[in-house]
């Protein structure tokens, strides 16, 4: 069976106000169940799949997106990821002051938890930065050694050859 949402619930769960669950409802009306934009003096009805169009609207309007954007999402057949919902027994609880309250701290420490996971991934890829700019270092430093010794080597050879031929012309005048 599928379950039903009032608008309440849609309030509480994307956190907006009547006004905007009845302007999104009405504006979005083509992408949602005929229940949920229903005739005068009937209360709305969403479903699962309404949930989901919902979600995809509160993302793009969060990210400052336009209708016609979200239009353009929705008719390419986008739509948000499911929100986390209540078990049947607590449905109704999330329409309550109280439920509200939990659900909106349930909502902060998730942001904060996704925060830190953002913050996280920032620094391990500075650090893996910081270890390719080391390495990339401890190469160049390398190489220079490796430059400064051939350079020795180089004077080392000439100067035994100047050595080697002054040998040889002590050897033939004696």
């Amino acid at each position: 069976m599928t379950a039903n949402y009032q608008s309440k619930h849609i309030q509480s769960l994307f956190d907006i106000s009547p006004q905007t669950v009845r302007a999104w409802a009405n504006e979005f009306a083509q992408y949602l169940s005929v229940d949920a934009s229903p005739s005068l003096g009937r209360h709305r009805v969403f479903t699962e799949d309404d949930l989901k169009v919902f979600a995809l609207v509160k993302e793009m309007k969060d990210e400052k997106k336009l209708y016609d954007d979200i239009h353009l999402s929705l008719q390419s057949g986008a739509r948000g990821e499911m929100p986390s919902l209540p078990d049947d027994d607590l449905v109704d609880l999330v329409a309550t002051k109280q439920g509200i309250q939990l659900l909106n701290n349930l909502r902060m420490l998730m942001a904060k938890m996704s925060e830190i996971d953002r913050r996280f991934n920032q620094l391990e890829s500075t650090v893996k930065d910081r270890e390719v700019q080391d390495l990339r270092q401890q190469l160049k430093e390398n190489q220079d050694e490796k430059m400064e010794l051939m350079r020795q080597i180089g004077r080392l050879e000439a100067l035994l050859e100047v050595e080697k031929e002054k040998n040889s012309k002590l050897s033939n005048d004696e």
